[in-house]
């Protein structure tokens, strides 16, 4: 089930307070009545930018940066292929990620695949 969060009082347009009963016009009407033009100015001004960074949520911590960082790639590798990688990656505590890019390294590295250019 999704949990559901609040983030404040809905906006009220024009359409939603039409659609109110009677009762609640005449009460936010009157309550509106009794600010004063400073006292509506401060609540329905806009925010400036470092007052919105105050109201916004934390962000979380993104990944750690490897290197000069990451580019997602897609990338077609047999299915057979896939299966043998993803087993041996279970096997030596790896993630797919990082065996991969083992392999990359490995081929581009003198030990790598010396002139056998074949897939």
């Amino acid at each position: 089930m999704k949990k559901r969060t609040t983030r404040g009082p809905k906006k009220l347009t024009g359409e939603i307070f039409d659609s109110l009963p009677s009762s609640e016009k005449e009460r936010i009407y009157r309550e509106f009545e009794r600010l004063t033009p400073e006292q509506i100015d401060r609540q329905f001004r806009s925010l400036a930018p470092k007052e919105r960074a105050g109201h916004m949520r934390p962000r979380k911590p993104g990944r750690p940066k490897l290197g000069k960082g990451v580019k997602v790639i897609s990338l077609s590798v047999e299915k057979d292929l896939l299966k043998q990688a993803d087993a041996y990656a279970k096997q030596h505590g790896l993630k797919r990620t990082q065996l991969f890019s083992l392999g990359l390294r490995l081929a581009l590295s003198d030990k790598g695949l010396q002139g056998n250019h074949t897939a």
